[in-house]
């Protein structure tokens, strides 16, 4: 197995791992970002979108009721568990125009000019090969389509040196995890070049920025305990923390008041007080504008 499919590998399961409580629990940052990246796309009804990375819907659902009855929503993810529970919710939800599919989103598996949009949520910087994923939006878009993707902006300030910290102090901790060489695409400069030399024209790059709170320490621990999310991020092997079935009770609750009052320390005074413990990831949204054909 070649380093990249390591990775790979090891990121489906992650992401796997993840996907019963992925976005249920906590502030919902990607519900947020995936309807402000459906209507900055403009989605029209009656098209066909293409949602690369669909997770639990984040993009799926407020594009499926943009492209209405009339269209349709096809969803993607490499992960085996997201694409299970996915179903499950556009079952639940009653959603005729939408389905989903797993599938490696550098490897697309639809005939050329076949969408009117590709949408594309927090995956630029996993992909390998974001030239060859590049390359197959390209190619699935109809004449005139449009890509769509968003990413992280590259922020220095208090927060993401805290987070960074409480990063730092898990290394000796989990073993690494496979890793693959990746772009960034958290800066305006690499985005407008990587896009350009994709194909892609009439680029255009927009920030949106917003702040989310807990409720409480509680629901903090909640989202803590996930896989693929802060501390716990991707680039250490979440697997090797033991999961909740394996702890007593005591020891349990023993760790969580310890990483409780760790972050308490790195976070400063007052961030659990009425209902503000401030988890703010500053978000760039990266849209791309109508393609060039």
């Amino acid at each position: 197995m070649t380093e990249t499919e390591e990775f790979k590998k090891h990121l489906s399961g992650v992401f796997t791992r993840a996907s019963a409580s992925y976005d249920q629990a906590g502030p919902r940052f990607f519900s947020h970002f995936g309807r402000r990246l459906v209507e900055f796309a403009g989605i029209l009804p009656g098209t066909r979108v293409l949602d690369v990375a669909c997770g639990r819907g984040a993009v799926l659902f407020p594009a499926s009721m943009s492209v209405g009855a009339s269209g349709e929503v096809v969803g993607i993810d490499f992960s085996e568990g997201m694409i299970q529970e996915i179903s499950q919710d556009i079952s639940r939800r009653g959603l005729a125009n939408s389905r989903v599919l797993r599938m490696d989103a550098e490897c697309l598996e639809f005939p050329d000019s076949y969408f009117d949009s590709v949408l594309c949520g927090l995956l630029l910087f996993f992909l390998p090969n974001l030239d060859r994923a590049l390359a197959g939006f390209h190619r699935v878009l109809k004449p005139g389509g449009r890509f769509a993707a968003s990413t992280f902006q590259h922020v220095e300030d208090k927060a993401s040196k805290r987070w960074d910290a409480l990063d730092e102090s898990f290394k000796d901790t989990l073993r690494p995890a496979p890793n693959a060489k990746t772009k960034k695409m958290n800066s305006e400069d690499e985005i407008r070049q990587v896009l350009s030399q994709a194909g892609f024209s009439d680029i255009e790059v927009a920030s949106d920025q917003e702040t989310f709170y807990f409720r409480d320490e509680e629901e903090w621990w909640q989202v803590a305990c996930r896989p693929a999310t802060p501390p716990l991020r991707a680039g250490r092997d979440t697997q090797s923390v033991p999961s909740s079935g394996s702890l007593s009770q005591r020891a349990l609750s023993f760790l969580r008041d310890l990483l409780t009052f760790y972050l308490l320390t790195l976070a400063g005074p007052g961030c659990f007080t009425q209902e503000r413990f401030d988890a703010r990831p500053d978000f760039d949204k990266e849209w791309t504008g109508a393609i060039g054909f």
